[in-house]
């Protein structure tokens, strides 16, 4: 992130209104006007202003696999998503269906049987897409949203991963945890 560091201080805070207001030591006073006066005020840079935030609920939108608010995805995941979503899901992220349907750990037959019926996904299956979605979503974040470039990097073998591809960890909580921690450690530059 760039910006500017500017120092401001405030003219009207002395040594003697700290040392009666926080019932101060005139040295500990003096101490915290000295740090007042050193204070830098960080300025964000208006050069990155315009990129795009993914937020998940526009995200989810486009997608159209989700509702419009944060409120409504829970009560949508507790009662369970459309089995439509795996198709519309399997095509964004570029993978097969089968592929996706074991990371959420749904049999073919019993996905068949579900779409035939007009049934819905379990609170769990549902818990899972949601938690492939928001992965996603990170990854579109770290590749400043090239679509392809977040796919690819979901699905090919991560060193950091013990060569699996980071999509291969998303069937439990904590697998999506140590993608999670592995996009924040590339996000800061820390990759091992």
């Amino acid at each position: 992130m760039t910006g500017s560091f500017n120092i401001k201080t405030n003219k009207n805070i002395n040594a003697d209104k700290l040392k009666r207001h926080f019932n101060l030591s005139v040295m500990q006073a003096l101490e915290v006007m000295k740090i007042k006066e050193n204070m830098r005020i960080f300025h964000p840079s208006k050069r990155f202003s315009n990129q795009p935030l993914y937020n998940p609920v526009v995200l989810f939108k486009r997608l159209s696999i989700l509702p419009e608010n944060c409120s409504d995805i829970v009560h949508e995941i507790k009662r369970g998503m459309d089995v439509a979503i795996v198709d519309t899901l399997s095509k964004e992220l570029g993978i097969s269906q089968k592929k996706l349907l074991h990371c959420i750990m749904l049999s073919p037959a019993t996905f068949k049987r579900r779409c035939t019926n007009k049934k819905r996904l379990t609170t769990c299956e549902s818990d899972r897409i949601y938690r492939i979605v928001m992965v996603y979503r990170s990854a579109l974040e770290l590749f400043n949203g090239n679509i392809e470039a977040a796919r690819r990097w979901l699905i090919q073998p991560a060193k950091s991963l013990g060569g699996i591809a980071p999509f291969d960890y998303l069937d439990n909580a904590a697998g999506a945890d140590e993608v999670y921690d592995l996009i924040a450690r590339i996000e800061h530059g820390i990759i091992q």
